[in-house]
């Protein structure tokens, strides 16, 4: 079907109001420098009843720069859904605490280690040193990911996660009434 993929251009979507039943917006939010447009059009699309599956990040390094603009904390983004007329069915932090420092680190040495060998000239030694990292890591990796999970299987973790300060991303599901 050639009108499968539509071009946003900052502006209106092109397609016609209440034209969908979800719209799926996972880790978008942050790229947009006008975010109350986006979720206004986003809304303008979606039919009455319809879903809103969003996911945006809120402690990650800046990437795809220059354009990762902002993050929003889960009461900035309920407020700029609400203020557009959604309705919040349910508003997720994910990997709380120790589970986000422990997903930074590795964010951290996988940044630093493409820096490093972008800077070799050679594509295949390039490759080479990249695959010879990744098999050296996959241990260390493991170990800092099951870390994460065990934080995030303890009770006093599991109880409150609403209230986790420290978080990775936000999952949202929001309704147009």
């Amino acid at each position: 079907n050639p009108n499968v993929t539509h071009f946003y251009n900052g502006d209106l979507f092109p397609m016609e109001g209440s034209a969908y039943q979800l719209v799926i917006c996972s880790q978008v939010l942050e790229h947009s420098f006008n975010p109350e447009q986006l979720l206004a059009e986003i809304f303008r699309v979606l039919q009455p009843g319809g879903y809103l599956l969003l996911t945006i990040p809120f402690f990650w390094p800046e990437h795809e720069q220059p354009h990762d603009s902002q993050r929003f904390t889960s009461y900035g983004l309920r407020h700029r859904l609400e203020e557009v007329g959604f309705e919040l069915v349910s508003l997720r932090k994910t990997n709380p605490g120790l589970a986000t420092l422990l997903q930074l680190i590795i964010e951290w040495l996988e940044s630093n280690i493409r820096r490093l060998l972008g800077n070799i000239s050679s594509k295949k030694f390039r490759a080479a040193l990249f695959l010879l990292w990744h098999l050296l890591m996959t241990l260390p990796y493991a170990l800092l990911n099951l870390t994460g999970a065990l934080y995030r299987s303890f009770p006093a973790v599991q109880k409150h996660p609403e209230h986790a300060e420290l978080f990775l991303d936000l999952v949202v599901i929001a309704r147009k009434p």
